[in-house]
């Protein structure tokens, strides 16, 4: 599954890619964040704060929603 990525009044277009692979009971997710480089060169779109937005998003708030079901 793809997803676009774009902030509304910034230049910049890119691509969220989520894989997902069978690991036996389990499910890997690989998720692939490309086209960084073409947002505006600012500390708000600098590539470790993506990192650490996604780390938050699937590493604990999906987590703790598919819990809460």
């Amino acid at each position: 599954m793809a997803h676009t990525w774009t902030y509304q009044g910034y230049p910049g277009n890119s691509e969220v890619i989520f894989e997902l692979f069978p690991e036996g009971e389990k499910t890997r997710l690989r998720l692939t964040h490309s086209g960084l480089g073409s947002f505006p060169d600012d500390a708000h779109f600098a590539r470790h704060r993506f990192e650490k937005g996604w780390k938050a998003i699937i590493g604990y708030k999906l987590k703790h929603y598919l819990e809460k079901r």
